[in-house]
C-alpha cells in the first residue's frame, strides 16, 4: 500500500482537525507514494508514517492540529 491524493483527502475529511496543505501533501506522496523496494507498508504503517510526518511538519512551522 502507497499513500494516494486519495487517501490524504480521506484523511482530511475523517479527521477535522488534520491540517494538511499541498505542500504537505506533496511531501507525503514523496514519502510514502511508492512502495519502499523490496519491502511493502501495510495499512497501518501508511497511516503511521503519515501521523509522524504530519506532526513534525505542523511543529516546525507552528501550525495547531493533530493527527
Amino acid at each position: 500500500m502507497v499513500a494516494t491524493p486519495k487517501l490524504i483527502q480521506e484523511v482530511r475529511e475523517n479527521n477535522r482537525r488534520v491540517k494538511i496543505n499541498d505542500e504537505l501533501e506533496a511531501l507525503i506522496l514523496e514519502q510514502l507514494g511508492s512502495e519502499p523496494y523490496p519491502h511493502t507498508y501495510s495499512e497501518q504503517d501508511i497511516h503511521e508514517q503519515m501521523r509522524k510526518i504530519i506532526r513534525e511538519y505542523n511543529v516546525s512551522h507552528g501550525i495547531e492540529g493533530g493527527y
